[in-house]
């Protein structure tokens, strides 16, 4: 497995865990094969104050269901404009952390 896979592999599974492997908006649960679950980027993985790092934070992540939620929290990647309720404070908010506390915990990681 590539660095790259394997940080992205330990990043989901933290974020799962943390959250219940369930869906931190409408609780949908993983299902039996482990799928319809994603770890979504809050902030997204290419902001400059990752310093290349990509937030691959568990203070960056939230759980999001693949069909409904994610596409709705990924909408403020894409345009710009959050959808209610899934801007990234609120987000943070559910996870109990902050975009200051994700890029601290990512740039520590940096050492």
């Amino acid at each position: 497995m590539s660095i790259k896979k394997a940080v992205r592999a330990a990043f989901r599974n933290a974020v799962l865990n943390r959250d219940g492997y369930r869906c931190a908006i409408c609780c949908w649960r993983m299902d039996d094969v482990g799928t319809g679950l994603d770890a979504h980027h809050i902030t997204d993985r290419n902001d400059a104050r990752f310093r290349g790092t990509g937030g691959y934070v568990v203070e960056n992540g939230v759980t999001l269901c693949q069909h409904l939620c994610h596409p709705l929290a990924e909408q403020h990647h894409r345009t710009g404009e959050a959808h209610p309720g899934y801007a990234p404070d609120d987000l943070y908010a559910l996870i109990g952390s902050s975009q200051e506390q994700a890029v601290g915990a990512s740039l520590s990681r940096l050492g």
